[in-house]
């Protein structure tokens, strides 16, 4: 059966067919292409179609280039399979990541490849992620930025950091109320409380499980909202990032109750709008 050749100035990738130029020793179709660099070139029809080729080659050589290495023969076996179906974000910024190439990032048992993307930070160094996951603002780095920000969580402004890192601002947290050593009640948060109040934690009074920004706004109201209750006399040792989050004197049911309705309040609103209704400015 004779096969249906492409028509000159179908375009694939980077490519548009110039014309059909015969077949190869082994029966394959051929065929000349203009690439969008300038350059002409001859590759089997087969491969272009499929987009297993969508250059010339100066993507590749574009990639040596910028990284000073060659791709390797896995990378470059499958160096099309994205480009030639999935959303183009060559050159677009996400956060401090610029998207590089498209890249397999697997491969389905359907035989597919799970389309992704190599991307560039700011700081030299190179991650994968998919363009969905891109478009969510949900990876802005590859990682250095949460490096960055993660000591913001316990000097009071934890408020920019959670807005940058979306992904840490919705893990499962805990909001707790908890006596220390016997003597003290502190409001803290934690992903897991016993692992992190090992040692110092003799009662855990209330305990409420959100999303860590949420626990973060609510334990912030909660703090300026007992901020006069017996700060005087407590160990120093207790401190935390320079600012005392220990309350003495507190009645635990009142507390309990307080608690919990901010936090229903805080899911009620969101924890942003919260925060700026329920924490006073310079708390």
């Amino acid at each position: 059966m004779t096969k249906i050749l492409d028509k000159p100035g179908t375009r694939f990738g980077k490519l548009t067919l110039l014309e059909n130029v015969g077949k190869n020793r082994f029966g394959q179709s051929l065929g000349r292409y203009a690439c969008d660099c300038g350059r002409e070139t001859v590759a089997l029809a087969s491969r272009v179609r499929t987009g297993k080729n969508i250059s010339c080659g100066c993507l590749m050589d574009a990639h040596r280039a910028t990284f000073g290495r060659t791709l390797s023969k896995s990378a470059a076996r499958v160096e099309g399979v994205v480009a030639s179906t999935a959303q183009d974000i060559t050159g677009k910024r996400f956060g401090r990541l610029v998207a590089q190439r498209p890249i397999s990032l697997g491969v389905f048992k359907n035989g597919r490849h799970k389309r992704g993307w190599e991307l560039l930070c700011d700081c030299g160094k190179l991650t994968r992620s998919t363009a969905g996951y891109l478009n969510t603002g949900n990876k802005q780095s590859c990682g250095c930025l949460q490096k960055e920000i993660a000591a913001g969580n316990f000097k009071n402004d934890g408020f920019e950091a959670y807005l940058i890192d979306h992904e840490h601002a919705a893990r499962a947290s805990h909001l707790y109320f908890v006596e220390v050593d016997g003597r003290y009640e502190k409001f803290g948060i934690a992903f897991d409380v016993k692992r992190r109040g090992a040692g110092h934690f003799t009662e855990v009074w209330h305990t409420r499980q959100m999303p860590r920004a949420y626990c973060w706004a609510v334990e912030q109201a909660l703090l300026s909202r007992t901020l006069h209750a017996g700060l005087s006399g407590h160990d120093a040792s207790l401190r935390v990032g320079g600012t005392s989050e220990i309350r003495q004197g507190l009645l635990i049911d009142e507390t309990i109750e307080l608690m919990d309705a901010l936090s229903d309040e805080c899911l009620r609103l969101g924890w942003q709008r919260f925060f700026a209704e329920y924490v006073p400015v310079g708390t």
